[in-house]
């Protein structure tokens, strides 16, 4: 859980940059996504361990969690740090970066693709 928690604001610490102008090529955003690497590991490790709790203790912290994890996850799976597909495992450490790279300009491009069908739409609103 902590290590996940970590990732997640070590993510968007990264995402805010990005969404101030930085580029997810600049040298220095790829040294933060690379520096990720080992902690998505850890926190992919233990969150694709959830099946195997066995200790009244281990499942019970589990449902208490239950949300905050699935969120977190979800999160991370959206902007590639986790695979989509569960049975994939975690990508070595420079498809890792591209991936997250790639997912984040993807979002870009959708994101100015709503804002210009909205424009578009709505230009009394939208301006």
């Amino acid at each position: 859980m902590d290590a996940l928690q970590q990732l997640d604001e070590n993510w968007t610490a990264i995402n805010l940059r990005l969404q101030k102008g930085e580029t997810a090529t600049s040298e220095s955003v790829m040294n933060d996504i690379a520096d990720m690497y080992p902690l998505a590991q850890a926190a992919y490790r233990a969150s694709s361990g959830e099946s195997k709790l066995k200790s009244p203790e281990g499942i019970e912290f589990y449902e208490e969690k239950r949300t905050m994890i699935k969120q977190l996850t979800g999160n991370l799976v959206r902007y590639g740090i986790f695979p989509e597909n569960p049975n994939e495992g975690l990508a070595e450490k420079d498809e890792f970066i591209r991936n997250v790279q790639n997912k984040y300009q993807a979002f870009l491009e959708s994101l100015a693709a709503r804002k210009a069908w909205l424009r578009e739409r709505h230009p009394d609103i939208y301006k």
